[in-house]
């Protein structure tokens, strides 16, 4: 037997096209296909297939169609080629015949699923916190056993467009009405001002300010870089990691250049990162692809999403690292989106976030175009904390020292919350 290929057989393949709850083969007669050993080493999607850790729902010659692990809504689903390939644009004229049999049937072989049951043996051995965090939320979803005729199908295709695994794979999400507060414009809404273009809003939102800043690609190549050259982490993450345990769970809001996000993998506990920036995210991951290999995608994930965007999950965060970011909020945003980040904590959960100090009460857009928001402590317990629900404030202060980049004309206002 050549090296080359990898002769597998297993419990979960099927020889012909129908979906596993279809099935009545026995276990013994259903033999894996051949796959190259070269496309075993280089994809998870086929290293958990062919040890039987997906919950497959349908497959035939040239596909198979899994569960998610992490599942955006109840039923999300991939459909992935077993040949392990990057682009959508490298299907082969005999994959194109076998993906059309996938969707006729796909849709259907989720239906026929159950989704309880198939979530809960997931979580008896998740790929790790984070999926345990996704797939405890669908279990809990209204929607878990609702039935549905709509989907959203989407590709990332390539880095800029948020591909983290490099192995073609296809979302097949299910959608059910009220899943999300406002689905028009569908895809549009990945991008900050695109989601319902049949709205107007002629004026520029400290989100699109945002957005226009740090998704410029010079400008986030030069923000990062420039960041982690001249400060470490600050001081104020080693407050927040008091009372934390090695199977925390963290929020990073808005990670920018990742320096805090780097650490907590490196201490070894789990994070969720979020933000606006394709291009750092993008500077992000291969930071710490060179530090700890691919290890660090079993305790963090990084999502390219505004704050308004995120989908937050409740009650699951242990702690929430909010730096420089709700600063760049439109000033009447701030408290809800406060409140919003403080449902995602927790039982005495914290949140840290900070604001420049100022005396200015409205959003100023700086030179480079990005939108800041000032408060002195007294300004912000009048505007934001009569509006604050849920979380107690635990301390809040101003250093005494230069800012951490060294700036000696600029002070910053350190926030933390507690979830009551």
């Amino acid at each position: 037997m050549q090296r080359s290929l990898a002769y597998l057989c297993f419990a979960v393949i099927l020889l012909s096209a129908v979906p596993l709850w279809a099935s009545n083969e026995k276990s013994d007669d259903r033999c894996a296909r051949i796959i190259a050993q070269s496309d075993l080493d280089e994809s998870p999607f086929l290293r958990s297939y062919v040890a039987g850790k997906l919950q497959i729902v349908y497959e035939n010659e040239h596909w198979f169609a899994a569960l998610d692990a992490f599942p955006s809504k109840p039923g999300h689903t991939l459909i992935i080629p077993r040949r392990r390939f990057s682009s959508y644009f490298e299907i082969k004229p005999d994959e194109w015949s076998a993906l059309d049999d996938m969707f006729k049937h796909v849709p259907q072989a989720i239906g026929g699923v159950d989704l309880k049951s198939a979530y809960e043996t997931i979580l008896r051995e998740p790929p790790n916190q984070i999926a345990a965090g996704f797939l405890s939320a669908a279990l809990k979803s209204k929607h878990l056993d609702e039935p549905t005729e709509d989907y959203t199908i989407a590709i990332n295709e390539g880095t800029h467009a948020g591909r983290t695994v490099d192995h073609l794979h296809i979302h097949l999400v299910p959608r059910r009405a009220g899943d999300v507060e406002d689905p028009v414009g569908g895809f549009r809404a990945m991008f900050p001002g695109d989601g319902n273009y049949l709205k107007t809003n002629p004026t520029l939102t400290a989100l699109e300010a945002a957005n226009r800043y740090y998704n410029t690609d010079s400008l986030g190549l030069q923000y990062f870089h420039s960041i982690r050259r001249v400060r470490g982490v600050m001081k104020e993450l080693y407050l927040m990691l008091e009372g934390t345990t090695p199977d925390s769970i963290w929020l990073d809001i808005g990670f920018g250049p990742g320096i805090e996000l780097q650490e907590v993998v490196r201490i070894g506990q789990y994070i969720d990162g979020l933000d606006i920036s394709g291009p750092m995210k993008i500077l992000l991951e291969k930071v710490l692809d060179k530090e700890f290999g691919l290890d660090w995608r079993k305790r963090a994930q990084l999502y390219p999403y505004s704050m308004q965007e995120f989908p937050l999950r409740e009650n699951f965060y242990d702690r929430i690292w909010a730096m420089a970011t709700f600063l760049h909020l439109d000033r009447h945003e701030i408290a809800p989106m406060i409140n919003k980040y403080g449902r995602g904590l927790k039982k005495g959960g914290r949140m840290f976030l900070n604001f420049k100090v100022g005396e200015q009460r409205e959003l100023v857009i700086d030179s480079a175009g990005r939108p800041f928001n000032n408060f002195t402590e007294e300004s912000f317990r009048e505007e934001i904390l009569p509006h604050i629900e849920g979380l107690k404030l635990k301390a809040m202060w101003i250093p005494d020292a230069e800012d951490a980049l060294g700036r000696g004309d600029v002070r910053w206002l350190q926030i933390i919350f507690e979830r009551e």
